[in-house]
C-alpha cells in the first residue's frame, strides 16, 4: 500500500519526493557509468592499463602476528612487553635462517591465516597504516623488523604479487583506473 511504502522509505530518511529524486539520480549515474565504463564504454581502460595499475598499486604480503589481546574474547593474553619479546624471538629465528612459512603457520595469531595461506593482496587503505607502510617499504622476499599496530606485533614478508587475486579484484581495479 502507499502507506506501507511511505513508512518503509521514511525508515531510511526519505520522503516520497526525495526518494524519487534519489532513484532518478541513481539511474542517471548508472547510465553514465555504463556509457563511459561499461563493457563497450568509451573510456573503458585497456587490459594493459588495468594490469599496470594492479602491479603499481597492490602488494602481496604474509605476516606473523603476535597479539596482546584475544580477538574473539577481548581478554588480555599477554602484556605488550611479553608480545614484543615473543615476536622478537621469532624474528631472531627467521634471521638465523628458519623458514618464514613454517614459523608463520606455527606461531601467527592472525585469525585470517587459514583463509589467506598465501598472504594478503591489498592496496593503500585496506590494511592498518603501520602494516601497509612497512609492507610497501619492503622488496619482494624481504622480511621486516617488528611492526607494532593496534593488533600487536607483526613480522611481515613481502611476496611476489599474487596474480590469482587480480581477477577477484578486477572490477574494483577498473573503477579505480577509470
Amino acid at each position: 500500500t502507499k502507506d506501507a511504502y511511505l513508512n518503509q522509505i521514511a525508515q531510511f530518511g526519505f520522503s516520497d519526493q526525495t526518494y524519487q529524486n534519489f532513484m532518478y539520480i541513481s539511474q542517471c549515474y548508472q547510465a553514465l557509468n555504463d556509457y563511459y565504463f561499461g563493457e563497450n564504454g568509451v573510456n573503458t581502460p585497456s587490459d594493459e592499463d588495468i594490469q599496470k595499475y594492479y602491479e603499481d598499486n597492490y602488494i602481496t604480503a604474509k605476516h606473523i602476528l603476535i597479539t596482546t589481546v584475544d580477538p574473539a574474547s577481548g581478554e588480555t593474553k599477554r602484556t605488550d612487553v611479553e608480545a614484543k619479546k615473543d615476536a622478537q624471538s621469532i624474528l631472531d629465528r627467521i634471521n638465523a635462517g628458519e623458514d618464514f612459512d613454517t614459523l608463520m603457520n606455527q606461531y601467527s595469531e592472525d585469525t585470517g591465516l587459514s583463509n589467506n595461506p598465501n598472504g594478503y593482496t591489498f592496496t593503500e587503505g585496506q590494511m592498518v597504516d603501520e602494516f601497509y607502510n612497512a609492507a610497501k617499504a619492503l622488496q619482494e622476499g624481504e622480511v621486516s623488523g617488528l611492526v607494532k599496530s593496534q593488533y600487536g606485533y607483526h613480522i611481515i614478508k613481502r611476496c611476489e604479487l599474487n596474480q590469482d587475486e587480480f581477477e577477484n579484484m578486477r572490477d574494483s581495479i577498473i573503477a579505480a583506473v577509470a
